[in-house]
């Protein structure tokens, strides 16, 4: 799912986005 790389790129909001998808189950 590019999950690696939307945290890469997004920086800041991807850990923010991660942050909140591995709190519900990694979708």
């Amino acid at each position: 799912m590019g999950v690696r790389v939307a945290i890469n790129g997004f920086g800041r909001t991807g850990r923010l986005a991660f942050r909140s998808a591995f709190e519900r189950g990694l979708d």
